[in-house]
């Protein structure tokens, strides 16, 4: 009987779990990547899980959002706000919160809630893109001035 391959070494498994998760990719998708770069690592029943991507995302440690404890996140406000201060200045000023907080996952390594960076955006940029319409104003009906002369 062929001894199995040990994924708990791997660095080229590790490497490639942090990038699936800096790139923000959902854990569907990253079954998809394990199935076709390290099939070698297949389970008993000859698949991936949801609970086995689990729990080697535990043992390297990797996290979608990086914590100490259960209330402290790990991250510098004033360092990510003069990021995003700068990324809106440059030539990514038209994106939204949600292609920002990709941004900072991949170009930056940044890995934040995306409500934070929307509070972080509209914080900095709010004067210029963030005024919205009130959706609470009132629905105004349309009433027809011609006449309908259709048959009943």
């Amino acid at each position: 009987m062929a001894m199995a391959m040990m994924w708990n070494d791997d660095l080229n498994l590790q490497n490639s779990l942090n990038k699936l998760v800096s790139d923000n990719l959902k854990r569907e998708e990253i079954l998809d990547h394990m199935k076709r770069d390290f099939s070698q690592y297949e389970s008993v029943n000859g698949a991936f899980v949801l609970s086995t991507l689990g729990r080697r995302l535990q043992h390297f440690g990797i996290k979608y959002i990086p914590v100490n404890d259960a209330n402290d996140i790990m991250f510098n406000l004033d360092h990510i706000k003069k990021i995003i201060k700068s990324e809106i200045d440059g030539s990514s000023g038209n994106i939204g919160y949600r292609s920002m907080n990709l941004k900072l996952r991949v170009k930056y390594n940044i890995r934040i809630p995306r409500s934070l960076t929307e509070k972080l955006v509209k914080e900095i940029d709010y004067q210029e893109r963030w005024v919205h319409v009130n959706p609470n104003l009132r629905k105004v009906t349309f009433i027809a001035t011609v006449r309908c002369f259709c048959s009943v």
